[in-house]
């Protein structure tokens, strides 16, 4: 069933509202308000939407009166969003000998962020470290990391590391990328999806380069078990190499770098093209270029199988998917995705529009699609997928499923291993189909 904290969370859009949502999500962070205070930062740059002169400058921008400010760029012509800073930060500036904006961050609201002690207001390209000597240090305040960093929250269980925010890839030191982290771009060591030659040349949180076609370049990534949650939203744990026990993040678009078209993978504003913005609704979400539209048009400006819908002052294309209402009947329903909602049997999910079933289940910690009916171990033969052989009618988070062997689990199912295909067979995701 679709989750109705979710429509919540997309319909309440002012980026504050916004933000306080994720952060119960997520449990990012301890508060979500922040009134500015007397110190506030001298503001420039732009508002969204509105049109601008020169590529790549960026400022800061208050959002309306509740104290969140913003980061902006200008690109093709027009004032980009960057980023929301959180509640206890602010969007700090930093300027050259002429007085110009030079780079910009969120900078804690501490005795040293917000009297500018330590300079992390940009990346390698804009006054920033140019060295990432010290970047992924752990931490716990401004205090523990070198000059030119801050201490950013890396991930939900609060674990920190210092870090600078970035708006490009070439605003961070040699060696590193501007990624998504937590809902704030920052400077990490090469991570999923970011270009590799060999193993060596990724980080550790995506330590594999995987080629998956000898012509075309690598791509870092991590190992997965499906339904473990290990791989981003926009992505899928897919198998790899000629062994069926090997599975990796993959992405569903089916490369990591697109045209900057609607729902081309990204991570920075200049992965998009004119028209289309880097856009991700929450840090739980895929992120995606999203097609811009007139939200009070929704039928209009979309491809198919999207509608426009509202996300702050702007609209963006949403994923239209059939899901049932409370009475078991299909109506449709946006999501800012760009997933069809038909993954089959056993393939991972968080959330039940993703299914072509409309069922994720969650069984032993790990969570995939099911089938559409529960089942019965009277008749799991008929009711499940190689019944008695390669599933079996269990227990689960929604009823009785069928479910593989927890020894084998999804990856067992997906590679044929209790259900061996016959010689003029091919094994497809778990089906023996012709070859």
């Amino acid at each position: 069933m679709h989750h109705p904290n979710r429509t919540m969370t997309r319909t309440i859009t002012r980026h504050g509202a916004l933000l306080c949502a994720a952060a119960l999500a997520a449990a990012t962070l301890s508060a979500c308000s922040d009134e500015g205070g007397d110190d506030a930062p001298t503001l420039s740059g732009g508002i969204p939407g509105e049109g601008c002169e020169t590529d790549a400058a960026i400022g800061c921008q208050r959002e309306g009166d509740d104290g969140f400010y913003i980061r902006v760029t200008c690109s093709s012509g027009s004032w980009t969003l960057l980023e929301t800073c959180p509640a206890g930060t602010y969007c700090l500036e930093s300027f050259d000998q002429d007085g110009a904006v030079s780079a910009t961050g969120c900078i804690e609201d501490d005795e040293k962020g917000a009297k500018g002690d330590v300079d992390a207001s940009g990346g390698g390209g804009g006054g920033g470290p140019t060295s990432a000597v010290g970047l992924g240090a752990t931490c716990e305040s401004n205090a523990d990391c070198k000059e030119g960093f801050s201490c950013y929250e890396f991930d939900s269980d609060g674990s920190k590391a210092c870090s600078v925010t970035c708006g490009s890839h070439n605003d961070c030191p040699t060696g590193t990328r501007c990624n998504p982290v937590q809902g704030t771009l920052l400077c990490t060591l090469p991570d999923y999806c970011d270009p590799c030659e060999s193993d060596d040349t990724c980080g550790p949180d995506a330590p594999i380069c995987l080629k998956l076609d000898a012509g075309q370049p690598g791509f870092c990534t991590r190992s997965c078990i499906i339904g473990d949650t290990k791989c981003v939203p926009g992505s899928s744990c897919e198998p790899f190499g000629g062994d069926v026990d090997k599975f990796a993040c993959q992405p569903d678009y089916g490369s990591c770098d697109g045209g900057g078209e609607h729902c081309a993978p990204c991570k920075v504003a200049t992965d998009c093209s004119p028209g289309t913005e880097c856009f991700q609704a929450s840090p739980d979400d895929e992120r995606f270029c999203a097609q811009i539209c007139d939200p009070s048009s929704p039928e209009k400006g979309c491809p198919v199988g999207f509608k426009c819908a509202a996300y702050g002052q702007k609209g963006y294309c949403y994923r239209e998917i059939d899901v049932p209402n409370e009475d078991g009947e299909l109506e449709p329903q946006l999501f800012p995705i760009c997933g069809k909602g038909d993954k089959a049997f056993c393939d991972a999910c968080t959330y039940d529009y993703e299914c072509a079933s409309n069922r994720c289940a969650t069984k032993e910690g790990k969570s995939f699609c099911v089938t559409p009916t529960p089942c019965s171990k009277e008749t799991e033969l008929q009711d499940c997928p190689y019944g008695q052989k390669a599933t079996f009618c269990v227990p689960s988070s929604k009823g009785n499923i069928c479910a593989p062997p927890i020894s084998s689990g999804c990856q067992g199912f997906q590679g044929c291993l209790l259900h061996p295909c016959g010689q003029n067979e091919v094994c497809d995701k778990g089906v023996c189909k012709p070859k």
